[in-house]
């Protein structure tokens, strides 16, 4: 199932809710990119000693704002795995700025 507001749990209780995101992430391979952001972070975190449920947190967001500058940008139709992967940088960007 499909959700805007995506909660993410430790099992210790707690809670993040990434509050924004975009009917575009609905689409087949969204979750596929998600995965891979996620493990990107995740091993970066392991070597660096970071918090993991941060980084989870980060992986959420991060693809969440990929896809609503996409969504922006070429319509929520137009935002398929591959496109949404190259929106990624863009959002991170757009984030510091």
């Amino acid at each position: 199932r499909k959700v805007l507001k995506l909660p993410i749990a430790n099992p210790h209780g707690c809670v993040w809710i990434n509050p924004q995101s975009t009917p575009a992430l609905a689409r087949g391979g969204s979750g596929d990119v998600l995965t891979g952001l996620l493990g990107g972070l995740m091993a970066q975190a392991v070597s660096r000693n970071l918090d993991l449920e941060k980084m989870v947190a980060t992986a959420a967001w991060w693809h969440a704002q990929a896809g609503i500058l996409a969504a922006l940008e070429r319509t929520e139709l137009g935002v398929d795995a591959f496109t949404l992967t190259q929106y990624l940088i863009p959002a991170l960007a757009s984030f510091k700025t």
